[in-house]
């Protein structure tokens, strides 16, 4: 968290009461409730290559986080089809925890007397339906997943579930849920950065409110000193490029909150790239208690370069579409695409040979936008000449 002293300064500046709060008062405030009435927290990881930084989002991140020492906590990583040897990593905390607990004993029992391993089938039969089966292969169906658990010390348990095969983020995030035996569960990505007190800000708005999905707010930061990064840094300007419903909470993948036991949130579709955006739309239609925390809880990297931010538009346009001809029905009927019925993909295809030109076209659509947004700003231009520059450009 060091990279971020500055974001972390200025959250406790907008909310001094939790720098010197003791952490059970803070709990009882935030909840409503003592922190021994709490049945537990489970924290849900979905991880795909993440062998970089999974060790210190298990560590550092969550087990961190400022918690009563009474509300037990289950961490549940499902590694989906990792190459970097992400799984690995996973299970050497596991063993750690099982060979602390082991010394503890004196002796008297083994590392592995402490791990649990168990063998299931998914998707388990009743969830077949729910999984839209015309849009995913039949021979992913039926396979045999490893789980493997550590009750480690202070009320902590790991969860690790591998799957050799990669079906998706929201594959694994199902597989979590389903293994949840928690009344909520926040999900959170593989590289996150949390804000301390995160988890229990998350866990408290929920269950104060009474709502079914709470969403975290983030800091954005930039990891590369590009002029792209320093303009989006410094002009105060966000791209709402994914806000198509802009009166909906915005639902940040990285870091919410769900129960687990409700009927009426039902698991993540498969064919689709996002489930942030899914289910965002889906809470739009038929979920009134959607809420939003008002602090910013965790850290979201941005695109670092002017091709970064190009991308991430042409992903949310592609899902945009996706989610236009997979899940129509199932939309608010003010969701309307930018590609409405045609799919990013065949709009590439019928240009045949013109996907510089488009490109070209899409940069300058986006410069005049952020020209225009930071004009009305009234900030100086500084080095962004060239920005403007491009925007003028006569389509």
């Amino acid at each position: 968290m060091a990279a971020n002293i500055l974001e972390m300064q200025a959250f406790n500046q907008k909310f001094p009461e939790y720098a010197l709060v003791k952490v059970n008062d803070w709990w009882s405030d935030i909840t409503g409730k003592e922190p021994r009435e709490c049945p537990g927290i489970t924290i849900g990881i979905p991880v795909f290559n993440e062998a970089k930084g999974i060790r210190r989002v298990i560590l550092e991140e969550i087990l961190e986080q400022r918690l009563p020492g009474e509300v037990p906590i289950t961490i549940i990583c499902a590694t989906d089809g990792s190459t970097d040897g992400s799984p690995e990593k996973v299970q050497s905390i596991i063993n750690e925890f099982a060979e602390k607990r082991a010394k503890k004993e004196g002796g008297k029992k083994r590392k592995e007397d402490f791990i649990k391993r168990e063998q299931f089938v998914w998707p388990q039969e009743e969830l077949v339906g729910q999984y839209r089966k015309q849009h995913w292969p039949e021979e992913d169906f039926g396979k045999t997943i490893e789980k493997t658990t550590v009750q480690a010390e202070d009320g902590v348990r790991l969860v690790h579930i591998f799957n050799s095969q990669n079906q998706g983020k929201n594959n694994a995030m199902n597989m979590i849920r389903a293994h949840t035996d928690t009344p909520e569960i926040i999900y959170v990505d593989g590289d996150v950065r949390l804000h301390p007190y995160a988890i229990g800000e998350l866990y408290g708005t929920l269950v104060k409110q009474n709502s079914q999905i709470v969403a975290g707010n983030y800091i954005p930061y930039w990891d590369q000193k590009t002029l792209w990064a320093n303009f989006m840094r410094h002009s105060g300007i966000k791209l709402n490029l994914n806000d198509t419903l802009p009166k909906v909470p915005f639902l940040l993948g990285s870091l919410f909150i769900m129960e687990t036991s409700s009927k009426s949130i039902p698991y993540f579709p498969v064919d689709i790239m996002y489930e942030d955006k899914w289910l965002r739309l889906f809470c739009a239609k038929y979920i009134e208690n959607f809420k939003q925390s008002e602090a910013a809880l965790v850290f979201q990297r941005r695109p670092s370069t002017l091709i970064e931010q190009i991308q991430e538009v042409l992903r949310v346009r592609f899902h945009d579409s996706q989610l236009y001809a997979l899940h129509k029905d199932d939309l608010p009927v003010d969701f309307i695409p930018r590609a409405i019925e045609k799919s990013i993909v065949e709009r590439l295809q019928e240009a045949d040979g013109k996907l510089v030109l488009l490109a070209e076209i899409l940069i300058i659509l986006l410069t005049k936008k952020m020209v225009a947004d930071f004009e009305k700003s009234g900030r100086p231009w500084h080095e962004l000449k060239s920005f403007k520059r491009i925007a003028s450009t006569k389509l």
